[in-house]
């Protein structure tokens, strides 16, 4: 869960830093930065942006089970009175 959360916060930083440089440097030379292969790592950060989303779904994922298992509603817990 921790390691998610590290990974979703380091790559949100990053992509938000290099997307911000990205920014500056089209202003700056407007074409001929996309033709310089900004573009490219647009496309780059777009992949980065999803890392960062699937690691956020699975510290949602663990924080919700562990919320589960310390409330008693986790489905593993709900089950283990069945059959008895």
């Amino acid at each position: 869960m921790a390691v998610s959360a590290i990974v979703f916060g380091l790559l949100s930083y990053n992509t938000f830093m290099i997307l911000q440089a990205d920014i500056a440097l089209v202003r700056e030379n407007g074409v001929m930065a996309l033709m310089d292969g900004v573009a490219v790592e647009v496309i780059g950060l777009g992949l980065t942006g999803f890392c960062s989303l699937l690691s956020y779904i699975v510290f949602k994922a663990c924080e919700h089970s562990l919320i589960g298992r310390l409330t008693g509603n986790h489905p593993s817990s709900l089950d283990r009175g069945h059959g008895e």
